[in-house]
Parts: C-alpha cells; structure tokens; sequence
C-alpha cells in the first residue's frame, strides 16, 4: 500500500477543511480527486504529501520500500527559477535519462521566466515525471494546458501509473470527464468529505 489514511482533519481556525476522511491508494493506480472549488481538495493533497500540518493519521509506503525522492508534489501554480532553462529545471530533478519526461516539456532552451502560465505547468510535470516518484500528487494539473497538452500529459501519467507509480490528481468536477479513460478510480468530495468512491464510468454516469 502506497498511502493509507485514516480519520484526517483538517481545520483552519473555526473552518473546518477535512472532515474524518479515510481511504487507501494503492501503487500502479490513478486516482482523480474530483469535486467543486472550496472542497478540500487542494488541503488533502498537501496533507498527504506531508506539507501541512494535520490530525489523524496518514501512513505512506507501508510494506513498500520508498527510495530519496519517492513522493513528488505539484501545487497549482508551481514556481520555477526564472534564470534557469526548462532543460536544466528537468535536469535537476531527472533519477536517469529524462527524455520521455522533456518531451512534455516546452523548447527545452528557453529560461523559465520566459514560460506561459501552460508552458511553466508542463515543465513543472516534466521534472516531476522525471524524479520517477513512486506517489505522484498533482493538483489540478490540467487547468491551464490546452487540448494537445492535456492529452500529453494524461499519456505520461498513464505510463508512469503502468511502471507502478500511485498517482493522484485533483480536478474540478465538470472537467473531470477528460480523465474517465485513464483513471482507475475517482474519490468525490464535497464539504470535506469523500461522498463517493467508484469507477470513473460510474461517476460520470450520475
């Protein structure tokens, strides 16, 4: 088992985010967090990825072993150094060759300071994908690529799901259609809590 977690909560003054939420992800799967702005979708993705703080209890790799750099994180609006090319931003990350993570990227040549909101999102992912995480926690990593872009990626994801990577993405309910083809399983939340936990063709089929 790749993550389990059991009773998280989440609370952020009077606010309660997490609500007692319990699951496990298990590795060689693609999991989509599916549900409306605001709930909680974002917050469990960084409890899980263990940067911010929590109660309950969230165990990872359990009976797996996990190498340096088995969990990589990707929040919404990723920051990468301006001075610093997409090639060297992959390379930095890159376990071996990265030529199937740079492929998702944009001109490899170009400073990172120069990307669009789209292109600094993919070559985010590529230096991710090139880490070969064995949890790999994306937070809406669609949002601002456009359809050629999305389908690239959904191919790289499939394939780091088929080398046994656990992956798990958010995504905002009425777009997560797209995802209903490569995922294995799509936990719904709404107000802090998982309301269903199916098949994306059951899913989609409410």
């Amino acid at each position: 088992m790749i993550v389990r977690v059991d009773a998280l909560r989440k609370a952020y003054g009077s606010r309660t985010v997490l609500d007692g939420i319990s699951f496990e992800i298990a590795e060689g799967t693609l999991t989509a967090l599916v549900g409306p702005n605001g709930a909680g979708k974002s917050t469990l993705l960084r409890c899980v990825a263990g940067v911010t703080p929590y109660e309950g209890r969230i165990r990872r790799f359990d009976g797996v072993r996990a190498a340096r750099g088995a969990i990589a994180y990707l929040p919404q609006s990723p920051r990468l150094p301006a001075d610093a090319t997409v090639a060297e931003i992959v390379a930095i990350f890159a376990t071996d060759r990265a030529d199937a993570a740079i492929s998702l990227a944009p001109d490899p040549g170009r400073p990172a300071g120069t990307l669009s909101g789209g292109e600094g999102q993919r070559a985010a992912l590529a230096a991710l994908l090139a880490m070969r995480p064995r949890l790999l926690l994306l937070d809406e990593p669609t949002a601002d690529l456009d359809s050629a872009a999305r389908r690239d990626l959904l191919r790289a994801l499939t394939a780091a799901r088929d080398g046994g990577a656990a992956v798990v993405l958010t995504t905002p309910a009425p777009q997560a259609v797209e995802l209903g083809a490569v995922a294995d399983r799509v936990l719904a939340i709404e107000a802090g809590r998982i309301v269903a936990d199916t098949t994306p063709a059951a899913y989609l089929a409410r």
